[in-house]
């Protein structure tokens, strides 16, 4: 009795679910049939989406400011050649340590908030990727270096770090400094600190290598890594302290005949005042009685005459002025041109006074 009594509560059970597919199906064949044309066409309804999906939280009074993510977003990642994902990566976290909050972990807040820290193509790198597949920090990070830091650039910084050369006229304290940055800027570079403080000794010049052995009291290399690090790091720092005003003083120097370049500009414009002033109040020339404007020292226009240049209106010389010609001395032996020059002149003026109205 009880197994017919299990078999028909089963075949029961079996036949309902059955009734339930069937009365689903025909609501979805009711739906698609109830759809017109336009509406396989047109979009749905909207659902906000995202490839990072937050842990679930206990405290409910907690909330973001926004003054945090203003800060957060002010300085967005673009994923642009020029910036370092590293950096971004190390300044989100910075910012997102001010925050604290009982019963809320750091992979909530470092997941809610990372999204408003992308823009441009890191923002839609963010929005490609399908909904909710990144649910821990760790997921996030390795996913954004691999799009934003991938191989070809690690071979490249390995390379930049093994082939370092110190700059014309770097000290040890700057190329201490941009090694290290290149250091930050590829931290996977599994080099070990050997390896690294050869790459460094081998690209000081001859003169940073003998200065870097003097102020470590001996050979570099004779020292053990960590003594060596340790060293280097003195040395620098000591570099720093006192070079900086011989530094300062020798980028103001400009060589043997160098000049302020602050003072030689001044001078240039002084210069070219002076010469429009001079050319401003110099009135126009006329051939018209140019005799009988002895004080006048503008020179006729003419192409070849240099600016500034002395000319002499009466004999057409250029080494003195119309007041200082001989032509003009009345005691000059040349006095007797006088005439000839009046009758140039005459001759050049369009409208003189011996002008004969027949003559038209």
């Amino acid at each position: 009795m009880r197994d017919d009594t299990s078999t028909t509560s089963s075949s029961e059970s079996e036949t309902s679910d059955s009734g339930s597919e069937k009365t689903l199906k025909t609501f979805v064949m009711e739906e698609d049939n109830n759809r017109t044309l336009r509406d396989y066409g047109a979009l749905g309804a909207f659902s906000l989406t995202s490839g990072i999906s937050p842990p679930t939280t206990q405290a409910n009074d907690f909330e973001f400011k926004p003054a945090l993510i203003q800060l957060i977003s002010s300085q967005p990642f673009h994923g642009l050649a020029s910036e370092c994902p590293q950096d971004h990566i190390w300044r989100f976290i910075d910012l997102c340590m001010i925050m604290k909050h009982n019963g809320v972990t750091q992979d909530y807040i470092w997941l809610s908030l990372f999204k408003f820290s992308l823009g441009g193509e890191a923002a839609k790198w963010l929005a490609d990727l399908p909904p909710n597949s990144l649910t821990t920090w760790d997921q996030v990070t390795k996913a954004f270096l691999a799009r934003f830091y991938p191989l070809s650039k690690t071979a490249e910084m390995r390379s930049k770090i093994m082939n370092f050369k110190d700059q014309e006229d770097e000290s040890l304290y700057d190329a201490w400094e941009r090694f290290k940055a290149l250091l930050r800027a590829c931290p996977h570079h599994n080099m070990e600190n050997w390896i690294q403080l050869h790459c460094f000794y081998n690209g000081l010049s001859k003169q940073n290598k003998v200065t870097l052995d003097a102020r470590a009291g001996g050979p570099i290399m004779l020292k053990d890594p960590t003594i060596s690090l340790q060293t280097i790091e003195s040395v620098v720092q000591n570099d720093k302290d006192w070079s900086i005003s011989e530094r300062a003083i020798s980028s103001k120097k400009g060589g043997r005949y160098g000049i302020d370049s602050i003072n030689m500009l001044n001078s240039k414009v002084d210069a070219m005042m002076t010469q429009m002033k001079q050319y401003v109040q110099c009135p126009t020339p006329s051939h018209v009685n140019a005799i009988n404007s002895p004080h006048n020292s503008c020179p006729p226009p003419h192409a070849n005459m240099p600016m500034r240049a002395m000319f002499c209106d009466v004999c057409g010389s250029y080494d003195h002025y119309p007041a200082q010609c001989h032509l003009l001395d009345s005691n000059s032996s040349h006095s007797s041109s006088m005439e000839q020059v009046n009758a140039l002149n005459q001759r050049l003026d369009p409208y003189p006074n011996t002008f004969n109205q027949g003559w038209k």
